[in-house]
């Protein structure tokens, strides 16, 4: 759901789906100029799987291990701080954070604003539908059947476009699963690595996750610094440079679940 518009995921605690583990932040404020490179504020949503705090308060998730390993290799000591994803850019153009790290989408309309570096992977979207549907296989099967989406994402436009007047929005993964699980609706769309996590956590689940043959989106994302914060900048792709070379990067995606379309060498 990191797209043009997307609200930040709930935190689970249902029996339903153990969303993520996450139970706090460490806040702390920017850590100044770029010549500070070896502190470094981190802005995040708090979103499993792709970048949220575990129990003991560090960032992990797809984004949060690739960007914790960036760190590793520059010597960053890294500060947390929890946002609203609507948030993220302005948090970071008023020194609140100094890397936003959060499956952001790049966008031209976001280029404007701040500078994201070299793209970590492509994220792609994923539909939801019960065990039993075993034939689904692309969004046109989708047509005339009452969908579902989480509040905010654009995939929303996709749904309306398949099945008009029958469309449900719900403020969280949780929700949204559960009203597949239930009947009440046929179907929802949701970010592949987020559909594949809440399956891995709740193998019981009445669920069946559905690489869309041709994704809705498929999108490169990325952190992003200030216009003015060349430094980190480069720190970053220089770091994301290194754990491709070493294999880290692979081992994280690996790690994580992600498909091989997802991989950026």
């Amino acid at each position: 759901m990191k797209k043009f518009t997307r609200t930040a995921l709930t935190v689970i605690t249902t029996a339903i789906l153990a969303f993520t583990g996450a139970c706090g932040s460490t806040n702390g404020s920017s850590s100044g100029s770029a010549a500070d490179a070896k502190t470094v504020t981190i802005g995040t949503s708090n979103d499993a799987p792709l970048a949220y705090l575990d129990k003991s308060g560090n960032l992990t998730g797809i984004d949060g291990d690739i960007m914790m390993a960036i760190a590793k290799k520059n010597g960053w000591k890294v500060k947390n701080s929890v946002t609203s994803f609507s948030t993220l850019i302005a948090s970071l153009n008023t020194n609140k954070i100094d890397i936003s790290n959060d499956a952001m989408f790049i966008t031209a309309e976001r280029q404007k604003q701040v500078n994201f570096s070299e793209p970590f992977y492509v994220l792609h979207d994923a539909i939801i539908v019960k065990k039993s549907e075993t034939a689904v296989k692309t969004y046109d099967q989708l047509k005339g059947k009452p969908l579902g989406t989480v509040t905010g994402t654009a995939y929303a436009d996709l749904l309306n476009s398949l099945s008009p007047g029958k469309v449900k929005l719900f403020d969280s993964q949780a929700t949204m699963v559960q009203a597949i699980v239930n009947g009440d609706i046929y179907g929802a769309v949701t970010d592949q690595p987020v559909a594949a996590y809440s399956l891995k956590q709740n193998p019981s689940l009445d669920i069946r996750v559905v690489n869309a043959t041709s994704p809705y989106y498929s999108n490169k994302v990325a952190p992003c610094v200030r216009k003015d914060d060349k430094t980190r900048l480069a720190a970053i792709n220089d770091g994301l440079k290194k754990i491709k070379a070493d294999g880290t990067y692979d081992k994280i995606m690996k790690k994580w679940d992600m498909p091989a379309s997802s991989y950026l060498k």
